[in-house]
């Protein structure tokens, strides 16, 4: 049974591993330290999935013989450190992956698959403190063995830090290839939780860039591989929730953003995933009033809450358009009552460098009706309100529908609409349209 289980946890079958070891309880049923070891790894892994990390540790404390460094207990350590990813307290996280890394690299060598376990965790403690040099450095010549070895989660950490630093790196290219990727391996394996990571990661790209149709495309294999797995919302809706948010910050429907946002909040609280609740919390002050009070107390707990534990990526990462929101809302405001340090708000702030930064039109933002619009603009904005099709308009203008589609675009984010006949309203309303 102690195999089954494990087995059922290498191939993301969760369920068919709790209905194995549930029948033992919590107490482990095995005198040898090993076979303790891994009983603990296998209730320490679901523990997580549950949202139960503080358990997950006490299991493991319980658990592990002090001096021993056996394949299990490396894994035990993986899931302590996992534990702390998941809270979003990476210095944690990394003061349990290092050491335990370095050890058996040293006696084992860098590619071999206990030296691999750990490698995953260590990167994205380092990433989220913004040490990318380090996080690449943990990655290097490893995937191939990760992929071979290592858990679901672990593969998809793995996969999702190589793409974010090519990503930051200004090579979406090689991010995209690395997510195809781990996509393909989710097929592959019938894993869906690989796949599912992948389209997420692929929409935050997308959506950094302001690509509407790409993010709706995206969304929807994301929303029909949900379905088709039947995977409940309390393991993925959050994530699914912050992908459909992103995409409605690239095609400009705000309400719908932080109606997304709200939601993906409320299921990382119940999953007590509190880097997946800090991340909806700031997506949604991007989305929200600036002057709101609501808006202005969330944003000063996120960022104290994100020097407090190292999240120094955590902004750039939600939406690079936040880096512009934590700017203006430090610029209004002394350190006192910001509640971080001017070194963490400099290092916060100083991944504008690093983060492509597409302009996002602030919802309700009080715009200039003459300057609001190019000429070309305009003119299809006139024959918009004409009722005339993308293939008329190109038509009319002499201009292909591509070219039609990109000043569309464009129109809805400076208009802040979400549809057709919304962008003629709003038109209407500042003016740029007689009524």
């Amino acid at each position: 049974n102690l195999i089954r289980a494990t087995i059922a946890i290498y191939a993301d079958e969760l369920d068919l591993a709790r209905q194995v070891i549930e029948p033992w309880g919590d107490e482990s049923p095995f005198d040898e330290r090993l076979l303790r070891q891994i009983h603990a790894n296998i209730a320490s892994y679901l523990m997580l999935e549950q949202g139960e990390a503080e358990r997950a540790r006490y299991r493991q404390a319980i658990s592990r013989t002090e001096g021993d460094r056996t394949m299990p207990q490396i894994h035990g350590a993986m899931a302590v450190a996992l534990s702390y990813l998941h809270e979003g307290r990476p210095r944690l996280a990394e003061e349990i992956a290092r050491p335990t890394q370095e050890w058996v690299e040293a006696m084992t060598g860098r590619r071999n698959a206990a030296s691999c376990i750990l490698a995953p965790a260590l990167a994205a403690a380092h990433w989220e403190q913004d040490r990318r040099e380090d996080a690449e450095s943990a990655l290097a010549y490893r995937i191939d063995v990760i992929e071979r070895t290592g858990v679901p989660e672990v593969v998809a950490i793995a996969h999702t830090i190589q793409a974010r630093a090519a990503f930051a790196a200004g090579h979406e290219a090689r991010a995209i290839e690395v997510l195809e990727r781990l996509q393909a391996l989710g097929d592959e394996r019938h894993q869906p939780r690989l796949v599912v990571q992948s389209l997420v990661e692929q929409i935050r790209i997308q959506a950094a860039l302001r690509r509407g149709e790409s993010c709706e495309l995206l969304s929807d294999r994301l929303d029909k591989r949900l379905r088709e797995a039947k995977l409940a919302d309390d393991r993925f809706g959050a994530l699914r929730e912050m992908a459909h948010g992103r995409m409605h910050i690239a095609t400009s429907d705000f309400h719908r953003a932080r109606k997304a946002f709200v939601t993906a909040r409320s299921l990382a609280r119940k999953r007590r995933r509190t880097r997946e609740w800090l991340e909806a919390r700031v997506l949604l002050a991007l989305v929200s009033e600036p002057e709101d009070p609501e808006t202005s107390a969330s944003l000063r707990e996120s960022l104290s809450i994100a020097e407090a534990n190292g999240l120094v990526r955590l902004f750039a990462d939600a939406h690079p358009q936040l880096l512009d929101t934590v700017r203006a809302f430090a610029a209004r405001r002394s350190l006192a009552d910001i509640g971080v340090s001017q070194a963490f708000l400099g290092r916060v702030l100083g991944e504008a460098r690093d983060s492509p930064r597409p302009e996002v039109q602030r919802p309700r933002e009080r715009v200039q009706a003459p300057a609001l619009l190019t000429a070309k603009e305009g003119a299809i904005l006139e024959l918009l309100s004409a009722g005339m099709s993308n293939k008329e308009i190109a038509r009319a203008l002499d201009v292909g529908q591509e070219t039609v589609k990109w000043h569309l675009k464009n129109l809805f984010g400076k208009l802040n609409a979400g549809s057709r006949r919304h962008a003629v309203d709003r038109a209407r309303a500042l003016g740029l349209l007689s009524a």
